[in-house]
């Protein structure tokens, strides 16, 4: 038997990881706006707390509204919205926003449960 040699790992400095870009984007496809797309990307660990922080109150209630709407506002590409244009995208297709919201957590590596729990434990 022979034995196999494994290739060693490559510890990265700090310099190393800021020097990646690891924050994806895509186009998706919104069929009920007549299939026009929209470029969404994950968010930064930083924008995530951001969002959080600033929709909690100082009781730890969460307005998970004002969530979306901050992880929209970070995450929506193109077009590029403010909180105006979140409250007019609201009024459109609950179906066509929540698959962009599910990309955008899907690219940021957060699953709804890893949300739920940032936001029991990022109480302030």
């Amino acid at each position: 038997m022979v034995a196999t040699q494994t290739q060693p790992e490559v510890l990265a400095s700090l310099e190393d990881i800021l020097a990646i870009d690891d924050i994806e984007s895509v186009v998706l496809p919104i069929a009920e706006w007549g299939g026009r797309a929209v470029r969404v990307r994950g968010v930064s660990r930083r924008e995530h707390h951001m969002a959080l922080k600033h929709s909690t109150d100082k009781q730890g209630n969460t307005d998970n509204q004002k969530v979306e709407a901050l992880l929209i506002g970070y995450g929506l590409v193109e077009p590029k919205i403010d909180q105006a244009g979140y409250e007019q995208l609201a009024l459109k297709n609950t179906g066509a926003l929540q698959r962009i919201i599910s990309k955008i957590m899907q690219l940021s590596g957060l699953t709804e449960a890893e949300t739920k729990e940032a936001e029991a434990t990022f109480p302030e």
